[in-house]
């Protein structure tokens, strides 16, 4: 089986698992939709911002990485939750994870 046959695409990729709190939410999507960049919204709550958030994820290549970074990080806020909470933990404007894609099929 070739390429074509399997749906497998065979550039690098990167899944980008980033979760926003919900008011940064739409600015972040539209900002990456500009941009040509697909993205799935996940209403989600709790976890690492300890309060109503949004995950999206999104594939990009390799190449495209740093700047759906850019895009991330310009469309959220600053909040005046930034400073350490009770428990010591900082809250932060966005938390990303950049994970590996072995393959990519489109059924």
């Amino acid at each position: 089986m070739d390429e074509h046959s399997t749906g497998l695409e065979a550039r690098a990729m990167k899944l980008l698992l980033v979760i926003v709190q919900a008011d940064d939410a739409d600015g972040v999507i539209d900002a990456l939709l500009r941009n040509n960049h697909g993205v799935t919204r996940i209403n989600s709550s709790g976890g690492f911002l300890r309060q109503d958030n949004v995950t999206l994820l999104i594939g990009v290549e390799d190449s495209q990485v740093d700047e759906a970074l850019q895009l991330i990080t310009t469309s959220c806020r600053p909040h005046a939750e930034l400073e350490p909470n009770k428990a010591g933990l900082t809250m932060r404007r966005a938390l990303v994870f950049i994970l590996g894609v072995e393959s990519c099929v489109g059924i």
